[in-house]
């Protein structure tokens, strides 16, 4: 497997991009950070779970698995990202059951799953590009909630 530097800028750049315009929506939403006593009692068994351990098991389990699934049996890109993209949204429904939260889970799931199949079409490594716009989405937050609380 070749991965270029090339590769791993846009990934990155893709993360950065995505954390922005999702803090955003956090905040035109009104979103709190729903776990903010977790990040001061268990730091780093928080940090390690958040932001190495959940993109790599929730790209398989969201973007992998579903779409891979979902390309043998429908056609249509658009519903095949929009089934994909609610199931992760569904999964992610932590607050109270939001609607806002859910939206915006929906959307960041959209991009995900976009990413993997624009990457895949490119004959790259799909999966771990997702792992990485993931992982940096998720080290984003974790610092934004990390600043958040120590402030």
């Amino acid at each position: 497997m070749n991965i270029s530097y090339k590769f791993i800028f846009k990934n990155i750049a893709t993360s950065i991009f995505l954390s922005l315009l999702m803090v955003g929506i956090f905040f035109v939403c009104g979103i709190e950070s729903q776990i903010k006593q977790n990040v001061v009692s268990d730091f780093y068994l928080y940090f390690f779970k958040i932001v190495i351990i959940s993109p790599i098991i929730e790209t398989f389990l969201f973007q992998f698995l579903p779409l891979e699934f979902l390309k043998r049996i429908l056609y249509r890109k658009f519903l095949i990202l929009a089934i994909c993209s609610f199931i992760f949204g569904i999964f992610h429904f932590f607050n109270d059951f939001l609607i806002q939260e859910f939206i915006v889970t929906f959307i960041l799931g959209w991009v995900f799953n976009n990413s993997y199949l624009v990457v895949q079409q490119k004959r790259q490594n799909a999966f771990l590009s997702v792992v990485l716009i993931h992982l940096g989405y998720n080290l984003f937050v974790f610092t934004i909630q990390f600043i958040n609380i120590n402030s």
